[in-house]
């Protein structure tokens, strides 16, 4: 793999209320085609801290398969507006958006789209699981 290549990195953050249980979801489609699925529990309680730390989760991931080119879909727009602000009104979301923003120096091409959640199903099932998996134990 050529650290060129631009990963595609789907994120979302589940929760069975708000506050209630959260589940991260993380869909990585290589550019050789190939996908990895992640379904990640959390500790969180509510969705839009989750949502920061799906994101964080998914630069994780590229990053540690070596990929310094990726960009990012997520359906929260607090996350994407926040990115691209580099700033975010509420101070409870502030540590959070700060570590995606420190991360992100660490890609030569760092890229955060907005999308529907009709186009982010696959990230979003994942998160659920994560969520369900939480709820047997």
């Amino acid at each position: 793999m050529s650290n060129d290549e631009v990963v595609h990195v789907y994120v979302d953050a589940a929760c069975a209320g708000d506050p209630g249980k959260c589940g991260l979801g993380v869909f990585l489609k290589h550019p050789s085609g190939d996908v990895e699925r992640f379904s990640i529990p959390s500790h969180l309680t509510h969705i839009h801290a989750a949502e920061f730390v799906a994101l964080k989760a998914g630069m994780d991931l590229a990053a540690s398969r070596g990929y310094t080119h990726a960009r990012f879909f997520t359906d929260s727009q607090l996350v994407d507006q926040s990115v691209h602000d580099g700033k975010v009104k509420n101070q409870v979301y502030k540590p959070y958006l700060h570590d995606v923003l420190l991360l992100s120096i660490e890609f030569r091409l760092f890229i955060v789209s907005w999308i529907s959640n009709a186009r982010n199903k696959e990230a979003d099932h994942l998160a659920k699981q994560a969520i369900h998996k939480q709820l047997e134990t």
